[in-house]
């Protein structure tokens, strides 16, 4: 808050200074009245007790109390407040302003300076608060407000990957309010882990599984070899989440299961037979579980089926009109319409058997009402027109399987949180938020190697390795990833950086932006892998060594160095707590 006013400024309404002595000896007098005052006044006391009154908007006194006038607040219209300013009242009722840019209070009311910026980032757009005492801004692009002037704090960022940080930190920032303490365990057989995961999650109730999953396999118990017990047991569960959800989505997705298959393109699709498949729509469901499970835990899926249900997860039904939606069905041949059955006050909407009103496990029978002009038909209310969306929706987006895919959104939206999340996200962003990458972005981690190492005279060796690295295949770079992380996949906003050793030895190390090797609260606290490569002969002794290391190295990171910035790396900090609910097998 603003220091005091400076006595030397007071100055009466009658044109007199007070004393500097007698200002200096003032006391505030907490008036029995005072909330009365008109804003920013005051009442005080001088040395001799007597009663005078401060106006901090004007800084000016009189010995007059002031009375309340309807224009005291607004007296005139005022200019909204530059960007990021806020204006408040202190407890004394005393008016000041708040610049959330610089993080610095006045009493003094700020001009506008908008007019001296350049214009607002694409997507962006400044807004006031109903009163007028504020002034923030709202980003479109990733549905957040912030006080804070992007033009300022460049927060905009217009570079795509900065700006696909930003977007992938907000929906962080959404789900972790949602997850609860304490832990809930899983032990399943490596053999039978589909139906060991099935019996433990598939009627469990929604509130345990917003709690820490706790996997272990039976028998394999202590088997990974965890380096220099930096993560302690926080790590090596989170392995063993990673792992059981991977093998999980691998067996789930194979054909031979019966709920997927894929195309020549290899691209995942629902069975054609998954219908007939026993308990089907249960198990749909329980897919869509796991990937609100992996959403809400920060664990990193095969984000296959992303392309299924992006349409469902992006259905804005408040912006579509009823009448469009409606045509676009006949045209499709989806829907037909009665006009006025049996000389009923209301035409008839009727789908076909494939396309089912949950409601009534039945074939859609809903009654419209005529759009102006009696040509076209709309909904009579909108939980019709939700209900018919949805289903007609699943049915394209699922080739004819609306029902499997409608299953799958049931599990899907027990956890994460409202369904308007990813309205704002294209397909490729939701794929990269669900599954993370599974190879090197080539281009953008060579373009960071670059900035670092050429002034070091290293660019030519460092071309060698991109140029092999282009020319394997999408397998051998997946096998170096999991090199230097150890992981199958990671973040999408990891960084990845490949510098010249001085010992003659390939070796990794990751500098970890936080514990759980999720997106960060802090957008430039990404965790940074960094492969360090010898200075070799010539290209093919790299490449054979290359080839050497990550196909003969495991992947539990037995012999890599870790890097966190975190002061405490006790047991205590990184320990999955033991007070687990009874195991469920």
């Amino acid at each position: 808050m603003p220091d005091s006013l400076a006595k030397s400024e007071c100055q009466t309404e009658r044109g007199s200074h007070l004393p500097l002595a007698e200002a200096s000896t003032t006391t505030l007098f907490h008036d029995s009245e005072e909330q009365s005052l008109p804003q920013g006044g005051e009442c005080r006391r001088d040395r001799h007790n007597k009663t005078y009154y401060v106006n901090r908007e004007t800084h000016t006194t009189t010995w007059d109390r002031p009375s309340i006038k309807s224009q005291d607040r607004a007296s005139s219209p005022e200019l909204p407040l530059p960007g990021g300013w806020e204006m408040r009242f202190d407890h004394k009722n005393r008016k000041y302003y708040l610049d959330h840019n610089t993080r610095i209070t006045t009493w003094n009311r700020p001009s506008p300076l908008d007019s001296d910026l350049m214009p607002l980032p694409n997507g962006w757009e400044t807004r006031s608060t109903t009163d007028g005492a504020s002034t923030y801004f709202i980003d479109h692009n990733t549905m957040t407000t912030t006080w804070e002037d992007p033009r300022l704090t460049h927060a905009h960022q217009t570079d795509p990957f900065s700006r696909f940080q930003r977007k992938i930190h907000y929906l962080h920032t959404l789900m972790q309010p949602l997850v609860q303490q304490g832990v809930f365990s899983i032990k399943v057989r490596r053999s039978h882990i589909v139906e060991d995961s099935f019996a433990a999650l598939a009627d469990l109730p929604a509130n345990d599984l917003r709690q820490s999953p706790k996997v272990a396999f039976e028998g394999e118990a202590g088997a990974l070899n965890v380096v220099r017990q930096v993560f302690f047991d926080f790590t090596r569960q989170r392995y063993y989440n990673s792992e059981w959800l991977d093998v999980l989505f691998e067996k789930l997705f194979d054909s031979s299961f019966g709920l997927f298959e894929s195309d020549s393109a290899g691209t995942l699709k629902i069975h054609p037979s998954s219908a007939t498949k026993r308990d089907n729509l249960k198990y749909f469901k329980f897919v869509g579980r796991l990937h609100s499970l992996a959403i809400l835990h920060g664990h990193l899926v095969d984000p296959r089926l992303v392309h299924l249900f992006y349409p469902m997860v992006t259905l804005r039904m408040d912006k579509t009109r009823g009448a469009d939606f409606i045509d676009l069905a006949l045209k499709q041949s989806l829907v037909h319409i009665t006009k006025y059955p049996n000389g009923g006050a209301h035409p008839i909407l009727q789908t076909n058997d494939s396309i089912l009103d949950r409601r009534s496990g039945k074939p859609f029978r809903l009654q419209l009402k005529a759009v102006v002009g009696g040509t076209r038909s709309n909904f009579l209310n909108y939980e019709d027109k939700a209900e018919f969306m949805q289903a007609i929706t699943a049915h394209r987006s699922a080739g004819g399987a609306g029902a499997q895919l409608r299953a799958f959104m049931t599990g899907f939206w027990e956890l994460p949180v409202k369904k308007d999340s990813f309205l704002a996200y294209d397909q490729w962003e939701v794929e990269k938020f669900v599954g993370g990458v599974s190879e090197i972005d080539i281009d953008r981690s060579s373009k960071l190697t670059d900035e670092e190492s050429s002034e070091q005279g290293q660019t030519e060796q460092l071309k060698w390795f991109w140029d092999i690295v282009r020319s394997w295949t999408l397998d051998r770079q997946r096998l170096l990833l999991q090199y230097i992380t150890g992981l199958r996949r990671v973040p999408a906003t990891d960084q990845f950086k490949v510098l010249i050793a001085s010992d003659g030895h390939i070796r990794r190390l990751t500098a970890l932006g936080n514990k759980e090797r999720k997106v960060p609260d802090n957008r430039d606290d990404s965790p940074e892998h960094i492969l360090f490569v010898p200075a070799f002969e010539d290209c093919r002794t790299m490449e054979d060594q290359l080839i050497s290391v990550i196909t003969e190295c495991d992947v539990d990171w037995d012999d890599a160095a870790l890097i966190s910035p975190f002061e405490d790396l006790s047991m205590a900090q990184y320990q999955v707590p033991d007070n687990s609910n009874t195991t469920r097998k």
